[in-house]
């Protein structure tokens, strides 16, 4: 890969890292609002009862409101995530079960991406490669891809793959590609 396109790489990362910091800046505000709403309303409801929503006017019943939203809202993205956890965790094992050995000679290609040791080759005639794992991202690999394409063909999938890792996105369980592998 050039210097260019790296240095144009890094400034991708860099933007989407301060995207990320403003929403999860946003997402710890919001949560801290919840977390005052919340305490106003359980003293409220502990003092006065449940009748204290209605006593206290539309502001009481929008703070029970906003409350309530980012409960859950909060508990669908934990949900959210723990499958997530769950289908990357059956994807590496897919993928484990039909590796034969690390791709140990796909290390000259993988080299300069910054995947040695993190590329597997899977049993399947049919072409495929994907990016799974999401702590420790590495890179599935089918031998009929292996086979079929040309070395430089094979070098731009890996190049591809290992942005992948680099930006942490591990496939979406959604994807039909997953469930081949």
């Amino acid at each position: 890969m050039s210097p260019q396109a790296l240095a144009r790489l890094d400034s991708g990362n860099r933007a989407l890292s301060l995207l990320l910091v403003l929403a999860l800046g946003f997402r710890g505000v919001l949560t801290a609002l919840a977390c005052c709403a919340i305490c106003v309303v359980a003293v409220h409801l502990w003092t006065l009862g449940p009748a204290a929503l209605w006593a206290g006017g539309w502001r009481m019943l929008a703070l029970a409101a906003l409350a309530a939203l980012l409960l859950v809202s909060t508990g669908t993205a934990v949900i959210r995530l723990a499958g997530e956890l769950r289908a990357d965790h059956a994807r590496r094992g897919k993928v484990r079960a039909r590796v034969t050995a690390p791709a140990a000679d796909l290390d000259r290609i993988v080299g300069p991406y910054g995947l040695s040791g993190r590329v597997s080759v899977a049993q399947a005639e049919e072409p495929f490669a994907f990016t799974y794992g999401l702590w420790i991202p590495r890179v599935a690999v089918s031998s009929g891809l292996v086979r079929m394409a040309p070395a430089a063909e094979l070098a731009a999938i890996l190049a591809h793959e290992s942005a992948h890792a680099r930006s942490r996105d591990p496939l979406d369980p959604g994807d039909p590609r997953v469930a081949r592998a």
